[in-house]
């Protein structure tokens, strides 16, 4: 079954390291917002709000959290 869900991506843009992806991720049903800190975070996270039903934040894992104290 096709299902559509909206995000928004905030990417933060630092001229002092130029290719650099890193920003927030907004799922606007649940209002889950995570932070990534670089393309293969952003990606996980795409899977996983994806995969889960909105505003099930059960699969959120260990991973995630370590990447949201980085990027603090």
């Amino acid at each position: 079954m096709r299902t559509t869900q909206t995000f928004i991506l905030r990417l933060l843009a630092d001229s002092d390291e130029l290719g650099m992806l890193h920003g927030t991720l907004h799922a606007v049903a649940s209002g889950e917002e995570e932070p990534f800190g670089d393309a293969a975070t952003l990606l996980a996270l795409l899977r996983r709000m994806t995969s889960a039903a909105p505003g099930d934040t059960s699969l959120r894992r260990d991973e995630d959290e370590k990447t949201k104290e980085k990027d603090l």
